[in-house]
């Protein structure tokens, strides 16, 4: 080996400049491996989100609604109390004659 293809290691010798190509190609693979692992994790997040979204707005429809018919189920029950209460004059006021 010559001088210009090897690295100093402080005193263990020396160690060929391949290797050193070797782990920065593998460094940045291991790089590109991880950044493409993001892109992904982030790529599903977005779905995620949007179909979280879709659902939110349906439900919007359904809470008017159902709103709207609780509504309607606090005055069906005060008419049936006001039938309820005639009824129930009518039947003391027909006892007593």
């Amino acid at each position: 080996m010559s001088a210009a293809n090897t690295i100093e290691t402080g005193g263990r010798g020396s160690v060929p400049s391949r290797i050193d190509r070797t782990l920065n190609l593998s460094i940045l693979f291991a790089i590109f491996v991880q950044t493409a692992g993001v892109f992904m994790w982030a790529g599903a997040a977005t779905a995620r989100l949007d179909s979280l979204e879709t659902q939110a707005s349906d439900a919007r429809g359904v809470n008017e609604r159902l709103a709207r018919i609780e509504t309607q189920l606090v005055m069906t029950r005060q008419s049936l109390q006001r039938l309820e209460s005639r009824i129930d004059r009518a039947a003391k006021e027909g006892g007593t004659q």
